[in-house]
């Protein structure tokens, strides 16, 4: 059983992963994240591509919501 929900997560990174062009956000949004993350970056989405994206990374996913950690 632990191996199905392996492959499952698996298989959702790589719907994220194979998504990634896809990401975008609203310019309200992007001060929120500037904000929160203390970010000094012209481009918020193209830095949520990397840190998705980095080896590091940590994803997950509940319901329809996606949570990347890296660290």
């Amino acid at each position: 059983m632990r191996e199905n929900r392996r492959d499952k997560n698996m298989s959702g990174e790589n719907e994220l992963l194979g998504n990634l062009e896809k990401l975008h956000t609203t310019e309200l949004d992007v001060e929120r994240i500037i904000r929160n993350l203390s970010l000094d970056v012209e481009d918020v989405a193209e830095w949520c591509r990397e840190q998705v994206s980095s080896a590091r990374a940590d994803i997950s996913r509940k319901g329809k919501n996606w949570y990347v950690s890296v660290g």
